[in-house]
């Protein structure tokens, strides 16, 4: 296991971890899956997907892959493919993930992931991982359909909460583009409004009232 990092069982049955270095949860205790189920498969990509046959993702702080896998698994039943980037850069060690997946039936590949530093492709899902924090990644242009803004919360990573970095994603974005978000502060969606993004504040997970869904215009 990471030294900083603990297993913590959440209200709906899932796992999430405790991160001593930031004092913070990386999921909802009320439900690492359902809050993961509902931000950004629900409301993220279910809600984009009818306009595209091939899905890039970006996920700016990939965790324990548990976004990646829901994603992968959502679309498993689906004739549409996806490209799935991860931009974080202080990812769980394998040894974290064994014990975090311990018990669920998840390929090794997934639990290999992060220790390969490596791409992997199942069929129709090519996974990759940028081991950098998202203002140092090189983000392509006007690439990605869906950003899941999944990092820690404002008041512990304020640097990845600045305008700056949503006017770095819109650049990244296709037109009609949308970024979810877990967060429904204030700040942040005022942030997002001044690097241009169209911001909606919708129904959020258990646990919480709100959560923030916004559109590159």
């Amino acid at each position: 296991m990471n030294p900083d990092l603990r297993i913590v069982p959440t209200k709906d049955g899932s796992n999430t971890l405790f991160s001593e270095q930031f004092n913070e949860h990386y999921h909802s205790v009320h439900g690492a899956r359902q809050e993961s189920m509902h931000v950004f498969i629900q409301m993220g990509l279910a809600h984009i997907l009818p306009h595209h046959n091939h899905l890039h993702v970006l996920e700016v702080g990939g965790g324990t892959l548990l976004n990646a896998r829901l994603s992968f698994e959502f679309l498993n039943s689906s004739p549409k493919t996806c490209s799935y980037h991860i931009a974080e850069a202080y990812a769980p060690n394998q040894e974290t993930m064994e014990q975090y997946w311990m018990n669920s039936g998840i390929d090794k590949d997934w639990l290999h992931f992060y220790s390969r530093q490596q791409p992997i492709q199942f069929p129709g899902f090519h996974l990759q991982h940028s081991y950098l924090k998202i203002e140092e990644a090189q983000l392509p242009k006007q690439f990605y359909h869906l950003v899941y803004f999944d990092a820690f919360a404002p008041n512990t990573q304020p640097e990845l909460w600045q305008v700056s970095i949503f006017n770095r994603l819109a650049e990244a974005m296709v037109p009609g583009g949308i970024l979810v978000s877990y967060c429904a502060q204030g700040q942040f969606k005022r942030n997002l409004k001044q690097a241009g993004w169209k911001v909606e504040a919708i129904p959020g997970p258990p646990g919480k009232r709100e959560m923030t869904r916004a559109y590159k215009q």
